[in-house]
């Protein structure tokens, strides 16, 4: 007999169209890569402009749970139809259930930032303004695996009978065929713009220590669709990131760095879920060499509050991260190259992998 493909799963699987109801994809609009570099060792530059290029590859391995474990979706029961002329009350029940879900794919991407120094009279302040744009291309696969649940059916149908009309066999076919048609719709892959920022920052100097204070307004200008597809963009919202960055030179060739960020997001027009404000800390430990500045560095971020409207519930955020880098000049006296590697330690309610990124700065 035809087994009908038309489940009430079409609605009960929807639960698993995660990406379209993350605030963020499981990820933030900030660099886990980490921007502390060996430029800790270097003075506030003259005005002038200043560019930096920023090339990152996240390859990612998993995406965690709020426990940090393997994420997981429920997914609802339901009554499988039988075909005609079965009446409603004879078709059979199936219970609620949980889908594991496994991630991989990449994201790569390249970031431009132009701006304008202006150093005040005063001399150990200047005003920096920039602008980015990034470029990036993402590969993303997903994928989904449930336990087939146990057919229940009505006390007016027998056993043999039962049987007879609806194999377990291919009740299996058709609910992993669910499963698998729920989640098939996220993968792909897509490139183009990602979302542009514009920065403001203001950089003091008190002899061996250096601060900038700043805030970066991130715009929804990459490629963005509420449905479950794969994305550049991060969603149709806004994101104001206020910093604080604070750089301590111990000795001649010893520095040490922090770096404190909070992230604040509109609702997303097209979803109405507003992601929670988070907040993020960095920090580098550098050490200057005849041939450049060696350093160890580390990133954390972590979701403050719980976001709203979102139909997985709270959803937080929570990104451990350790790495290394190596910072070296380029031709000009104040441009240099920054290699960095970083692995997660530990996240949840996060895509996760390694990310390397190669950074140049310049001025003019």
């Amino acid at each position: 007999m035809t087994i009908p493909r038309t489940l009430a799963m079409g609605a009960t699987l929807c639960s698993l169209c995660f990406s379209a109801s993350a605030a963020e994809y499981f990820q933030l609009r900030y660099n886990i890569a980490g921007g502390l570099g060996g430029e800790v060792f270097s003075p506030i530059p003259e005005s002038g402009w200043i560019f930096s290029g920023a090339a990152t590859r996240f390859a990612i391995d998993k995406i965690t749970g709020p426990d940090g474990g393997k994420l997981q979706i429920p997914v609802t029961g339901g009554v499988f139809p039988l075909p005609a002329p079965a009446p409603p009350a004879l078709y059979p029940s199936y219970s609620a259930n949980i889908s594991n879900i496994d991630a991989g794919g990449s994201l790569s991407i390249v970031n431009l930032t132009f701006g304008k120094i202006w150093r005040l009279a005063s001399k150990d302040t200047s005003i920096a303004l920039l602008a980015t744009v990034p470029f990036g291309r993402k590969v993303q696969i997903v994928s989904a695996s449930a336990t087939t649940p146990q057919l229940s059916w009505p006390s007016p149908v027998a056993p043999p009978t039962a049987a007879k009309t609806l194999t377990s066999e291919a009740f299996d076919k058709v609910y992993q065929a669910g499963i698998r048609g729920a989640i098939d719709p996220q993968n792909g892959t897509v490139s183009g713009i990602g979302d542009a920022e514009i920065q403001v920052g203001v950089l003091h100097e008190f002899g061996s220590l250096r601060t900038i204070t700043g805030a970066a307004l991130v715009m929804p200008t990459g490629k963005y669709d509420s449905q479950p597809a794969p994305d550049i963009g991060g969603g149709n919202f806004y994101t104001i990131r206020p910093s604080f960055q604070v750089t301590y030179q111990a000795l001649a060739r010893f520095a040490v760095a922090g770096k404190f960020s909070l992230g604040i997001n509109s609702k997303n027009k097209d979803t109405h879920v507003r992601s929670g404000t988070w907040g993020g800390a960095e920090f580098a430990l550098a050490y200057l060499t005849d041939f450049g500045v060696l350093g160890l560095h580390s990133v954390y971020i972590k979701q403050l509050q719980d976001d709203a409207g979102n139909p997985l519930g709270a959803s937080r955020f929570e990104s451990r991260n350790v790495g290394v880098f190596f910072t070296t000049k380029l031709p000009g006296e104040k441009n240099s190259i920054t290699l960095q590697a970083m692995r997660p330690t530990s996240t949840r309610n996060a895509k996760t992998g390694d990310i390397f990124q190669v950074r140049t700065t310049m001025f003019f």
